[in-house]
């Protein structure tokens, strides 16, 4: 997982509890993991919280999922901290040469 930030962002993370990514995961499920990861740092019920992946040919879009209580926290104030995932999930799919999709649903 770090080696796949560190290609699509030039930077590694040093949090121990950061996810590793496997010899056998692809980038879209890396980029699948690291939304989870950060949508479970936010949530008051992490373990509620799940990512699905829809997966087009040219676009992979990630649908977050977690308790109606939480939407906000991952949403912001005024939408920033959704805007802020998005632009990281944005860029990192525009690396793989895929449009990528961030959505909360309820």
């Amino acid at each position: 997982m770090i080696g796949f930030l560190k290609k699509l962002f030039g930077c590694g993370c040093q949090n121990a509890d950061f996810p590793k990514r496997t010899p056998n995961m692809d980038d879209v499920e890396a980029l699948k993991t690291f939304v989870e990861f950060i949508c479970r740092r936010l949530v008051d019920f992490p373990n509620k919280v799940s990512v699905n992946v829809r997966e087009d040919e040219r676009v992979v879009a990630l649908q977050i999922t977690c308790e109606k209580t939480d939407v906000g926290k991952i949403v912001g104030k005024n939408g920033k901290t959704i805007a802020a995932i998005r632009a990281l999930v944005s860029g990192a799919g525009g690396r793989l040469g895929r449009k990528a999709l961030v959505e909360v649903l309820d």
